[in-house]
């Protein structure tokens, strides 16, 4: 157990970024390792139905679960103990993964899909059975009820939401030894707007919460803490929090980007150059990622009768930004490529609706399309560009 505790950290940020650390092969095999492991794999169902996470989620309840009208009789977090017969470091890691498996199942199940045959009653244990049957109907009806907030109702054909308001009561309880609780939080927000007709501002101690955060050794993870930040600035229409946070992301990750000038043609009957609005951006070079072949969705050829595939600009050895030749950009990281969606979308928030927003935004879609890294990043910017192309 000693060893699972001096590995807390690699766990935590394991979770975070949904990635297994090599670090961690070398662990003792258990219990609390295995769940974890199984919500990073991304099988949520699994760690859903483990035992630890049964025990976690026991509804503790005296009989008097629902009022005469067949309602409950409280708030959901007032049956949730969360007590573990464990450490307090090993809980509090059991308590985090099966909050974040909840996320993870909730979003899969509502929007990236495949469908995950869960049924909530199979990973909640009742030790005693209420005077009146509990069904998924009747709990998934009070979830909404407490979702919604500052009297904007919640998105009431959402799947499971059960399972956001589970993920809210575990991580509403203080984590004394881990430090990714606040993060979490974060991402709990970011999911709980999306099912809210208006968002909803969160209060001022929460993004407090968040600063400790901020001085990580770790590049990668301070700019990914800060664009998740943006996305929620973005969110409440907060532009200038946001696009500080998205230019602060950029600083942490070190992703230099211009946007600039350069010749080039639009259409297949150009003859003449034409100064086009370009997004010029390179990743810092730290050799740490994978050059194995990807799977991403396939970009599907326009074939205009008039518009090229996608602008042609003219190479020039003067390059006036590090070194970046219009006609031929690096790959950009994952990350970085994120970072650039976001301040695309902040373009949008801070701009009329015309047709200069439309050549504004378009060079940063077009510099995240032109290389594929990620299934969900490409998807995303290929969804933009559509939408943009539609106004």
């Amino acid at each position: 157990m000693s060893d699972l505790i001096s590995h807390l950290p690699d766990l935590e940020w394991s979770l975070i970024e949904g990635k297994w650390r090599p670090s961690l092969d070398s662990v003792d095999p258990g219990p609390a390792l295995d769940l974890v492991r199984n919500v990073v794999d991304g099988k949520l169902k699994l760690a859903l139905e483990s035992d630890l996470a049964r025990q976690l989620l026991t509804l503790n309840h005296t009989g008097s679960l629902f009022t005469p009208d067949g309602t409950f009789n409280g708030r959901l977090d007032s049956y949730f103990p969360l007590g573990l017969e464990l450490d307090d470091p090993t809980a509090e890691l059991v308590r985090l993964a099966v909050a974040v498996a909840c996320l993870h199942a909730f979003l899969q199940i509502n929007w990236t899909g495949p469908d995950l045959d869960l049924n909530t009653l199979d990973i909640l244990t009742i030790p005693t059975l209420p005077s009146t049957l509990l069904t998924n109907d009747i709990l998934s009806a009070q979830a909404i009820t407490e979702l919604a907030t500052g009297g904007e109702p919640a998105y009431h054909l959402a799947k499971l939401p059960e399972l956001v308001r589970i993920a809210q009561i575990i991580l509403s309880r203080s984590f004394d030894i881990l430090q990714t609780g606040p993060w979490w939080n974060l991402r709990t927000h970011l999911i709980h707007q999306q099912l809210l007709d208006d968002p909803v501002p969160v209060p001022e101690h929460f993004w407090l919460s968040l600063a400790p955060l901020e001085r990580l050794d770790d590049l990668d993870l301070v700019g990914r803490l800060k664009l998740e930040q943006g996305l929620l600035r973005h969110l409440f229409s907060q532009d200038r929090q946001a696009a500080d946070l998205f230019v602060d992301a950029a600083k942490a990750t070190k992703l230099q980007f211009q946007l600039t000038g350069a010749l080039g043609k639009r259409t297949k009957f150009q003859t003449q150059d034409l100064t086009q609005l370009v997004l010029l951006a390179k990743s810092r070079e730290d050799g740490s990622e994978d050059e194995a072949k990807i799977n991403v969705p396939e970009t599907m050829q326009l074939n205009d009768d008039t518009l090229l595939e996608q602008t042609e600009y003219t190479s020039s050895t003067d390059h006036s930004f590090t070194g970046v030749d219009p006609a031929n950009q690096p790959a950009l990281r994952p990350l970085d490529q994120c970072i650039l969606l976001g301040m695309c979308l902040n373009v949008r928030n801070t701009s009329p609706l015309h047709g200069l927003t439309s050549e504004q935004m378009m060079p940063y879609i077009s510099r995240v399309v032109s290389h594929p890294r990620n299934w969900s990043v490409h998807t995303m910017a290929l969804l933009l560009r559509a939408r943009l192309e539609s106004t």
